[in-house]
């Protein structure tokens, strides 16, 4: 080649405009047979494939940039999937599941969907792609921080990511990574929530998430308010790629690349915190020191055209150390805690051509707690201890069957071991009877009595360890009624060995097509149960062993519209009546100095309210929700159960608004006549390749609490029950702003962002604390001004 002409190749290479690729599957939602000959088009371009025998298909030469994509079929309803982000040099993977079109309507366009529903899920449901998770204000890739955003669902404070849906508690909701149980997904959570500060999982592994709130389908169990059931995309079948990001609070990396085989895959995160460093740096002064690292793979391999073998696996570890001062612990005391959780699970899915698919999954998760607090820093005299190991390992089978055009039957079955041992010990603390002088001072203390004259010694050892098993199986089918919608029954049965309780837990669901002025109709109506916490269980094995699971038996009844193509509108109003909720005994013993480890299963109370939720999917640019609800929640005094008291996430009124704008700055022709020196530098602040501008804002009432009463007697504070949750916190209010840039180049992407939460620096109260020989009420508040960002380099 000659000089002039090899000069000419690279500055054509240099100047090329990034392009990417679209690949992906389309198949039967019921069979998950693959659709061969179903059309892919990219709306607003010439660009399109068809599916090979197989169902795959691709579109190669795709200008970087962010598009909505369309898959159809004759005799399936055509679907259309937004907000598509097409990278330099990387193939973008989409998996269209289509649902059989039983009618056809002589003069009726058909409109693509815009708004794909959670299977077998009539109401309470929504799904979210991977680039809403990504972009969405406030989240900050934190898949369960976004579905916040939903009208059912509200938080116990900025510090903690834990999903608590219409009055319901922390813990039930039911999390799912491909199939596999993750029963504690967060990193710094409470051994018996769900909740953190920190979600393990890397959001760019994430394809889409399904969450449905309420009287959801018979294949979930074992838990009574929500699922969230997450999808993990595949690595790239064709090349290496990856990308490296940097935030705040540490340092990530993404690979993926083909395994050897036809459209076999690898793809793996890990993550590593930064927060020690600022811990030890001194930044925003922070006395306790955070330590957490995280990884997450899958492996995908064809064994065969109708056989799949996935790999799932899982690994977590984090602590925190924190000294006396700083507002954090008492003086004198030293705080350690420890936690490392593992979950994986191997899946083989065979299908069965027309007919539907089976899957057989393997599966467990452990987690171990590790929680130490000692009035020295040699750690040696030990003032609390707490150690708990919890594990959930087994297997279980499912299938989905259309067996007659329009009808779909699902069942499955399944067995786990559950070994857990629960060590807690709290050391003996002498309960003293202050006497005072006339300016209010201490001036004497004797040991308090108990009834028999002796001196009262508050005091904790626990130990216990258990192996049981768990069992349970379902069978579902849904059935078109009359033309006009689809009815859905089901019943699951689950039995745990421990406490030889046996539940029964029937299911029904209706969901209409557009009906009069193109509004549908839904409703669902389920009892669902849950067992007891173990933590509950190993307090006192002889006493608690014999508790109920928990009941939840759920009514919802709603209406949708969709306006346009991107545009959907619905209602919802639904009842929850709870039962058989676990509670402390000592809740009905007058003595306020009271405790033991025994819990009763008779609590009871309900959770009432109307949901409106406004959805717009992106297109012109912009997408976002509004959501509003007002919901009501009790339970029943546990020593008067004619009376209610308001349940402890009772905000009443809840709203959030959330929306995103972005621009392609690379599609003008003005915003490539910019200087490259001025796009590099200024300009790269406000205008890049691709840019979005977001905002969140939230409004919830005040949440009940219950006020301590001081006994300067003891100089302790106690609970008077009468008056539980009787008082109100402050209404809470924040408003988040979250600014994107992206950089398009032909071989790799620089993406970054920058989020400021609580924007306007409200104080809101997360909680009051009353700490023992403190007469004055503390206030702890949530997170104030609080500047984010982060970068993404793509290669």
């Amino acid at each position: 080649m000659r000089p002039a002409a090899f000069a000419a190749v690279v500055v054509a290479l240099a100047t090329a405009a990034p392009v990417g690729s679209i690949i992906g599957t389309v198949v039967d939602a019921t069979t998950r047979e693959p659709l061969a000959g179903a059309n892919v088009v990219v709306r607003a371009t010439d660009l399109g494939a068809a599916c090979d025998p197989a169902g795959r298909f691709g579109v190669a030469a795709v200008p970087a940039g962010t598009y909505t994509v369309e898959a159809s079929m004759i005799g399936y309803a055509a679907q259309s999937r937004s907000l598509v982000t097409v990278s330099p040099a990387h193939a973008t993977e989409i998996e269209f599941r289509l649902s059989a079109e039983r009618i056809q309507v002589t003069g009726v366009t058909v409109r693509a969907e815009h708004f794909p529903k959670v299977k077998d899920a009539p109401v309470s449901e929504r799904t979210f792609s991977a680039e809403e998770v990504a972009v969405a204000p406030g989240g900050v890739g934190d898949i369960q921080r976004v579905v916040q955003a939903m009208p059912s669902v509200v938080s116990s404070g900025d510090q903690d990511n834990e999903v608590i849906v219409r009055g319901g508690n922390p813990s039930e909701n039911l999390f799912l990574v491909d199939g596999v149980e993750i029963p504690y997904p967060n990193h710094f959570g409470s051994f018996f929530t769900q909740g953190g500060p920190i979600n393990m999982l890397n959001a760019l592994l994430v394809r889409e998430v399904d969450f449905v709130a309420g009287a959801f389908p018979a294949r979930y169990g074992n838990r009574t308010s929500s699922v969230m059931d997450v999808s993990l995309r595949r690595g790239s079948t064709r090349e290496f790629d990856g990308n490296v990001d940097v935030g705040m609070t540490g340092l990530g990396v993404v690979l993926e690349s083909p395994l050897p085989g036809r459209d076999n895959s690898f793809i793996g995160s890990y993550h590593k915190s930064f927060l020690e460093l600022m811990a030890q740096m001194g930044v925003w002064g922070m006395s306790a020191v955070p330590y957490y690292d995280n990884a997450l793979a899958k492996a995908t391999v064809r064994l065969s055209p109708g056989n799949e073998l996935s790999l799932l696996g899982l690994w977590g570890d984090d602590r925190i150390d924190i000294e006396p001062g700083g507002d954090v612990v008492d003086a004198g005391y030293w705080v350690r805690q420890h936690t490392w959780r593992v979950a994986g699970g191997v899946g083989l899915q065979t299908l069965f051509g027309h007919t539907g698919y089976g899957r057989l999954l393997v599966s467990g998760a452990g987690t171990t707690w590790d929680a130490l607090v000692t009035r020295d820093s040699s750690r040696a005299d030990t003032a609390q201890l707490n150690v708990t190991t919890e594990g959930c390992w087994g297997g279980r089978y499912d299938a989905s069957l259309r067996l007659w055009p329009g009808h779909e039957t699902r069942v499955g079955v399944g067995v786990s071991a559950l070994p857990t041992d629960h060590r807690f010990r709290v050391a003996p603390e002498t309960v003293y009877s202050y006497s005072y002088g006339p300016d209010s001072t201490v001036i004497d203390s004797t040991p308090l009595l108990d009834s028999l004259g002796n001196p009262y010694v508050f005091e904790i050892d626990s130990r216990a360890e258990a192996a049981s098993r768990r069992t349970g199986a379902h069978i579902q089918h849904r059935l078109p009624v009359f033309g006009v919608g689809d009815l859905t029954v089901g019943l699951r049965t689950d039995r745990l060995e421990y406490t030889g309780d046996w539940t029964l837990s029937p299911r029904v669901g209706f969901s209409s097509r557009p009906l009069v002025a193109g509004i549908g109709l839904h409703g669902g109506w389920g009892i669902h149960h849950q067992e007891p916490q173990w933590y509950m269980l190993m307090q006192d094995t002889a006493a608690n062993r014999g508790l109920r699971s928990r009941r939840s038996d759920h009514y919802v009844v709603g209406i949708e519209r969709v306006f346009g193509e991107d545009l959907k509108l619905s209602v919802e109003g639904y009842l929850k009546r709870n039962s058989r909720l676990p509670f402390p005994a000592f809740w009905l013993t007058p003595d306020p100095y009271d405790y033991s480890d025994v819990y009763l299963d008779s609590g009871a109370g309900s959770a009432r309210g109307l949901e409106l939720f406004l959805q717009k999917k992106h297109a012109s640019n912009w997408h976002g929700t509004l959501a509003y609800s007002f919901s009501r929640s009790v339970f029943e005094n546990p020593q008067r159960p004619e009376s209610l008291f308001p349940a402890d996430y009772d905000y009443r009124h809840v709203v959030t608004a959330s929306g995103t704008w972005s621009i392609e700055f690379h599609r003008q022709r003005w915003y490539h006549r910019l200087p490259g020196w001025f796009r590099a530098t200024v300009g790269g602040l406000f205008l890049s390749d691709v840019a979005g501008l977001g905002a969140r804002f939230r409004y919830m009432g005040g949440r009940p609490y219950s006020p301590m009463e001081w006994r300067p007697a003891t100089r302790t504070w106690v609970r008077n029950y009468d008056r539980y949750n009787s008082e109100r916190y402050p209404a809470y209010m924040r408003l988040d702003i979250r600014w994107d840039h992206e950089f398009l180049f032909p071989r790799w992407g620089l993406s970054w962002y920058f989020e400021i939460q609580n924007v306007l620096g409200r104080k809101n109260i997360w909680q009051y604390a009353w700490v023992n020989g403190d007469p004055q009420r503390q206030t702890a508040y949530q997170f104030g001004f609080w500047p984010v960002g982060g970068l993404v380099i793509q290669f």
